[in-house]
């Protein structure tokens, strides 16, 4: 296993130093990226590194000419952390509510600022056609038989050779290929846990986690994560001390839809404490190729010793979401779940698989994540000023460790339905924040995708979500 970087050990330890050891107090100066290099006996772009990483995470601020400073904790700072309504296991009913905002989303004329899908403009969708299409030419019978149960062999050994890159020891038969990310968490989940079961979700919890976990009967026990360090280590650790857990589903890099990221330590505190308790892990990784670090945090799949941790991810926010391109590393329960994808679909679509197969092998992949994920960070910033310009006092917004996902609570007694449905009527569309959990945590909350609006048009709508705010408080 490669050693960490140098820019993220930096930043970890000035992370302790003020979330910790309160040495650098909210509003005051860091030390600068001289005193930092030579400190810690690196170079200058080693210490800009470390200072960009803390950045992402929303611990300090620059300001031109004048440094670092410790990020405060009002709305600069993020939302807070809403506390789960329930301790104990709780019925999940996601679904219906979910299924009627996928009727709105069809609406025309409305500006998506909701969708969870990445610009048209950052993906290769030329050149996946252009493969997928001489394929089909050169071999017209694909469409005429079933693929392997396990995906295709070579994109297999390309999906392979992307995690070894990403700290992750795996072979091609490690690999299970599946229909998307969401099919991975479901037989993830199939394979761990039977109906009735509890599992533990963070808070907030993407909400197709959650429609998981009602299809198939199970009981979610939430707990809290923080916007900028992940899930509540200590909170989970007395949940199994007190509850029968089957297993915990975690997205420990660019959370959705705080854009959290654990630091390294945690997740290793976090493996640590499931393999005391025997627990199996379930890792959604999807954004964790938009982390703004560089290269990218390794995920906790890469720090598993036992194959406890079931990674899933897919390329549906960086290559082609329609492909449905989704693969698994199920580590121990490879068979098991291998079993429950050919129970569940038999196989997947031969012909998507080959084309990203064959795109992946012909390289610069890593160069289009690259300019995607620069091009993301600009459009957050620029949509964080424009909320915290339009909304009104006592709102917050979150600051992303990468992504395109913006998290924003509003000011106390807030219906954030009532928002949604009054920001739909004057034509822009987002998603409420009663989809991430099962206890109605996030009442006042949406999320907010910066992916598919930008310019002028981004802006109007979000002045018009802020009007929408403004309504709705003035009726209630």
């Amino acid at each position: 296993m490669a050693a960490t970087p140098l820019y993220r050990t930096i930043a970890e330890d000035l992370r302790v130093a003020v979330r910790e050891q309160g040495v650098y107090g909210v509003g005051e100066r860091m030390p600068s990226l001289r005193a930092v290099a030579e400190r810690y006996g690196v170079s200058l772009s080693t210490a800009v590194q470390a200072f960009l990483q803390l950045e992402d995470e929303g611990v300090v601020v620059s300001r031109p000419r004048s440094g670092y400073f410790v990020r405060p904790t009002n709305g600069e700072g993020g939302p807070p952390v809403a506390a789960p309504r329930s301790e104990g296991p709780m019925e999940v009913s996601v679904a219906q509510l979910f299924m009627e905002l996928l009727d709105d989303a069809n609406r025309p004329g409305v500006v998506n600022l909701g969708t969870a899908l990445p610009g048209e403009g950052y993906l290769p969708l030329r050149r996946l056609a252009r493969i997928a299409g001489r394929l089909a030419r050169n071999d017209p019978g694909l469409g005429g038989r079933y693929g392997e149960v396990g995906g295709a062999g070579a994109l297999r050994v390309q999906l392979a050779r992307r995690a070894r890159s990403a700290g992750m020891h795996c072979g091609p038969d490690d690999v299970l290929v599946t229909q998307g990310a969401t099919e991975a968490i479901s037989l993830a989940l199939r394979t761990v846990a039977r109906p009735g079961d509890a599992v533990a979700v963070e808070s907030p919890c993407f909400h197709g986690i959650l429609q998981s976990i009602e299809s198939l009967g199970l009981r979610a026990v939430e707990i809290p994560c923080d916007p900028r360090t992940g899930i509540d280590l200590r909170l989970l650790e007395r949940r199994l001390h007190e509850l029968p857990l089957a297993a915990c589903v975690v997205m420990p890099t660019v959370h959705n839809p705080l854009g959290s990221s654990m630091t390294e330590t945690a997740k290793r505190d976090l493996l640590a404490l499931a393999e005391a308790h025997d627990l199996p892990l379930i890792e959604d990784d999807v954004y964790g190729e938009l982390a703004m670090a560089s290269p990218r945090p390794w995920p906790l799949k890469a720090f598993d010793r036992d194959g406890r941790v079931i990674y899933c991810t897919s390329v549906s926010k960086t290559l082609a979401p329609a492909y449905r391109v989704g693969w698994a590393l199920p580590g121990r329960y490879r068979e098991a779940m291998g079993y429950a994808k050919f129970l569940q679909s038999l196989t997947g679509p031969v012909l998507p698989q080959l084309a990203v197969a064959e795109l992946l092998a012909q390289g610069g992949v890593e160069k289009i994540v690259r300019r995607a994920t620069a091009s993301y960070r600009l459009r957050r910033q620029e949509f964080r000023r424009w909320l915290l310009a339009a909304l009104p006092e006592g709102s917050a917004v979150s600051s992303p460790s990468g992504g395109f996902l913006l998290w924003v609570s509003l000011p106390e007694g807030t219906d954030g339905f009532g928002v949604y449905r009054e920001a739909l009527a004057r034509g822009v569309r987002v998603i409420p924040g009663r989809l991430f959990s099962p206890s109605d945590a996030y009442a006042r909350y949406l999320r907010i995708s910066c992916a598919q609006a930008d310019g002028r048009k981004a802006a109007q709508a979000v002045a018009a979500l802020g009007d929408a705010v403004r309504a709705v408080r003035a009726t209630s």
